[in-house]
């Protein structure tokens, strides 16, 4: 009996090498501008999505859990089409994006650390998280330049971790599929 998921390891596993690709090459190639950075990313959100819209089209058939990888698909291909067509205010968007996400989660930090506080007390750790979500936050907006190169290094961390665990991922699922077909054709004693 295989399961479904196993017959389209190769897919994951594409995925973490592309993921590890192109984490490598915002290392090798810092100087790369963040337009192309941009470029390459929208590429493969792009290629990303067809991909799991791909794999959800046939899972249907065996799988009832199969409208996540369709959403994924489309996510990814929205935000591919979004980040190919306007590549600069992708970038300033996703800056801001996330500088203002840290700063309101910062505010609702503090604002739960006081209320913890006054209930079961040690909420100032989470008060002193807070501050930190709304100084980096505020680091994003006073200096995006900085932030956007740095948004490159980190970019290349992240693609590189998240590639090879999508990598082994697939690695694993393609074995339990050979193993799942192996015990198929064992005969009871």
């Amino acid at each position: 009996m295989r399961n479904a998921m196993s017959d389209y390891w190769w897919t994951i596993t594409i995925r973490g090498l592309v993921f590890v690709l192109l984490g490598v090459a915002a290392f090798v190639w810092p100087d790369i501008t963040l337009q192309t950075m941009v470029i390459l990313f929208g590429a493969f959100v792009f290629l990303d999505g067809l991909v799991n819209l791909s794999v959800a089209t046939r899972a249907r058939k065996v799988r009832d859990r199969w409208w996540h990888l369709l959403l994924q698909g489309m996510v990814g291909v929205g935000v591919g089409i979004v980040s190919l067509g306007w590549p600069a205010l992708t970038a300033v968007a996703l800056l801001y994006l996330v500088a203002f996400w840290a700063v309101a989660i910062g505010i609702l930090e503090i604002t739960a650390g006081v209320q913890v506080s006054r209930t079961v007390g040690g909420g100032w750790l989470l008060a002193v998280c807070g501050i930190g979500s709304m100084l980096f936050g505020a680091s994003l907006i006073a200096w995006p330049d900085a932030a956007l190169h740095g948004l490159i290094w980190l970019m290349g961390a992240g693609s590189v971790f998240l590639g090879s665990l999508l990598m082994f991922f697939g690695l694993k699922i393609r074995r339990i599929g050979f193993e799942l077909n192996q015990n198929d054709f064992i005969l009871p004693d």
